[in-house]
């Protein structure tokens, strides 16, 4: 588990973080993706400007995770940006309005410099630029897939936190918060919450508890610890609900609307085969009526 030094270097990270970057591997566990949207629901909740993507699509079996639909695909940024070719001095003055549903930026060229035109105009989406990356559930970069393939200056320059609990983590990170004790992901973003004192809510504690569920086969006994169940009581505790899962009843047999004609009729048993534990009556043809 992560020592009070590491927790309150984690804590001084996002306070000072503008933008935050989760992370999930590519061809995510149920628990990967749960103890990542649980931190990112979090961290937004603390007014964080959060982004959370994996490097491949999210299937119809993580749909009951909040937040899925925020998962992103890529690490592109949401900044439009629009360039020119820039002379020093050229521009007087640039201003905006809005016109007929539409955005005009307008460029004022200094007297004498020339003009602008559409070939000096170039688009682009700006990339990702957090301050503060969060990696989930992985044991090293390359399970990042593309994330990591396409942008390896990007974990060089940014503080990275990797969090996980499996034995074969190589702690990769600046900030490693690993216990291969730990059942899942879920429990250790859930003691991250709970040390740092981050918002949980009915939400964030509803991902945890399920990622923990999945994780721990329904919180079994042979796959839980005293841990586990402490995590599990504090989601329960902010409101967190689990998947119910439905136990379906063998069907009934049908009872008949009406009895059977015979049903008021005395039965009639061979006194060969029947043991006579009480007094016997009798019958005309010399059998006995119980």
């Amino acid at each position: 588990m992560a020592t009070p030094a590491n927790i309150n270097e984690i804590q001084s990270l996002i306070t000072q973080a503008h933008e935050i970057l989760i992370l999930s591997h590519a061809d995510p566990s149920h628990d990967s993706l749960a103890a990542s949207l649980g931190l990112y629901l979090s961290l937004s909740a603390a007014g964080k400007n959060v982004t959370i993507a994996c490097p491949t699509a999210s299937t119809v079996e993580f749909n009951h995770l909040i937040g899925i639909d925020k998962v992103s695909q890529d690490l592109d940024g949401k900044n439009f940006i629009i360039s020119l070719d820039y002379v020093e001095g050229a521009i007087e003055k640039v201003s905006y309005n809005i016109s007929d549903n539409k955005f005009n930026l307008v460029i004022e060229p200094k007297p004498g410099a020339p003009a602008f035109t559409p070939e000096k105009v170039h688009y682009s989406n700006s990339s990702a630029s957090p301050d503060l990356i969060f990696v989930i559930d992985c044991a090293n970069f390359d399970q990042l897939g593309k994330f990591y393939q396409n942008n390896q200056d990007l974990y060089a320059k940014v503080t990275t936190v990797n969090i996980d609990h499996h034995a074969n983590n190589q702690k990769f990170a600046r900030l490693n918060l690993v216990d291969p004790g730990a059942l899942s992901t879920s429990e250790l973003v859930t003691f991250l919450i709970q040390n740092l004192g981050l918002p949980i809510n009915e939400d964030v504690a509803t991902n945890l508890l399920n990622g923990m569920d999945e994780a721990t086969h329904n919180f079994s006994p042979q796959s839980s610890s005293g841990a586990v169940f402490e995590a599990a009581a504090f989601c329960l505790k902010a409101g967190g609900k689990r998947e119910g899962s439905v136990i379906k009843q063998p069907p009934f047999e049908e009872i008949p609307q009406q009895a059977p004609a015979d049903w008021l009729q005395p039965k009639i048993y061979n006194s060969k085969t029947t043991n006579k534990t009480s007094q016997d009556v009798p019958s005309k043809d010399g059998s006995t009526l119980l």
